[in-house]
């Protein structure tokens, strides 16, 4: 054995170091071209608010964490909270945060694998409602193999993170970070068959308001009425069958004929669907009782049930059935 560029017989060693990786290369072979393999470091947050239900004018602890995940270092690491409307930024004890009144960004000069950086900021509820206040990672000098720095917020990549509260009040205000620069995801693909358009495909649900009655109150069942094939459906009569006691009251569009209700529905389009409502009042016998419901009748042959074959309780999707008690 002999060293490169001696004289003589022998073989000779070369070693080269590749970003990390040992290669050695023995003999008068030419050594192949280096391939650079970028550093990647697979940055997660997370978001932890210290009370979930807060009056107006109080202030919520918010506390973040960075963490690399590997393989490699991290460096210069940005992050972005941009406040939801209802929340005003008060105070952080924090090193690196810098804060104005609706944002709240961090820059980690560096971080290596398996360790974690901590943030903690105060800030002000300024309206009532539900508040999502959520963070993210803008960029690191780094690939991060499992999610694109800087897409947003909504995207559901580990690089993000979200923290709920809201008012103790009844208002339905909601208010969210902004979120500028999210990423536009695909339309979620249909895991449905393409209609026939040859059939219709009717379906029936059914919801009551109220499960635990009284005699003499009021209930309302909602019913809903679809077309998920490929061609209209007409002349559709839905029937109710009510327990004995029970009356219909009057409503348009409504008949009863002894306990049955019928409701017609003139046509219906692929891909339409429609909501009945039927005001009932409740009976005097007391216990468990049940509402069932079918289409008995429609123009169309629908492709996976028979309206109007009389014996409910076969899983078609024709049907359907409420049931409650009466106490």
């Amino acid at each position: 054995m002999r060293r490169q560029g001696s004289s003589g017989a022998g073989l000779w060693i070369e070693g080269t170091f590749i970003d990390k990786r040992h290669t050695i290369y023995i003999g008068n072979e030419p050594a192949p071209t280096p391939v650079i393999i970028p550093d990647q470091a697979d940055i997660s947050l997370a978001m932890q608010v210290n009370k979930r239900v807060v009056s107006v004018g109080d202030a919520v602890r918010y506390t973040v964490q960075l963490t690399n995940n590997g393989p490699d270092d991290a460096t210069n690491i940005r992050l972005i909270d941009r406040l939801p409307a209802a929340l005003r930024f008060v105070a952080s004890t924090s090193a690196g945060i810098v804060a104005s009144a609706n944002a709240v960004s961090a820059t980690v000069a560096g971080l290596k694998p398996g360790c974690k950086q901590v943030f903690m900021f105060d800030a002000a509820v300024t309206a009532p409602g539900q508040i999502e206040n959520a963070a993210e990672v803008l960029s690191l000098d780094q690939a991060d193999p499992n999610s694109l720095p800087g897409s947003g917020t909504a995207d559901g990549e580990n690089d993000m993170a979200m923290a709920d509260c809201r008012t103790p009040d009844s208002s339905t205000a909601r208010s969210v970070s902004p979120n500028p620069n999210g990423r536009q995801l695909p339309p979620v693909a249909s895991n449905q068959p393409t209609p026939n358009p040859a059939t219709t495909d009717l379906s029936l649900l059914a919801q009551l308001n109220r499960r635990i009655v009284a005699p003499g109150d009021t209930v309302l069942i909602t019913m809903q009425l679809a077309n998920a094939g490929g061609q209209s459906a007409s002349a559709i009569s839905l029937q109710i069958t009510l327990p004995t006691g029970w009356q219909l009251i009057p409503s348009p569009g409504l008949t009863l004929t002894g306990q049955v209700i019928t409701a017609m529905v003139s046509s219906l389009s692929p891909g339409q669907s429609i909501l009945r409502l039927v005001p009932l009042r409740v009976g005097g016998a007391a216990g468990a009782f049940q509402l069932t419901s079918e289409i008995s009748q429609a123009t169309g042959t629908d492709a996976d049930s028979t309206p109007g074959n009389g014996t409910l309780k076969r899983g078609e999707d024709d049907e359907a059935v409420v049931d409650g008690r009466v106490r």
